[in-house]
């Protein structure tokens, strides 16, 4: 059975996806701190059966990273087109 972290991870990547093909900035945003949300979550729990502090660490930071990158350059496109 899939574990509950992937289906989230997944799902907030896609929100992401369709934010951007819909070029819809609120959608975006809300998948920007989905990912923020799941990659502290992954960072302090693990994910599945997966908890070696190295792919814990890298994975949680990787999805920090992309959560942040979005939501940053989403309110800076936003605010630069006003």
């Amino acid at each position: 059975m899939i574990d509950t972290s992937y289906i989230l991870i997944f799902t907030a990547l896609g929100i992401i996806s369709v934010g951007f093909y819909l070029r819809d900035f609120p959608i975006t945003m809300f998948g920007g701190f989905f990912t923020l949300i799941m990659g502290i979550y992954v960072t302090l729990n693990g994910i599945g059966s997966i908890n070696t502090d190295l792919v814990r660490m890298g994975l949680g930071f990787i999805l920090i990273g992309i959560g942040a990158y979005v939501s940053i350059r989403g309110g800076y496109e936003q605010f630069k087109n006003d």
